[in-house]
């Protein structure tokens, strides 16, 4: 779980880097992003 994406652009977080990273990471398993 990647929380609390509203706050990303505050604190300078890209999502699409947090994208990329979960996949690779996660080796293509199930990820989400909330709120």
């Amino acid at each position: 779980v990647i929380n609390k994406t509203d706050l990303a652009p505050a604190v300078g977080a890209d999502l699409a880097v947090m994208e990329r990273d979960a996949l690779r990471m996660r080796d293509g398993g199930p990820f989400v992003f909330s709120q």
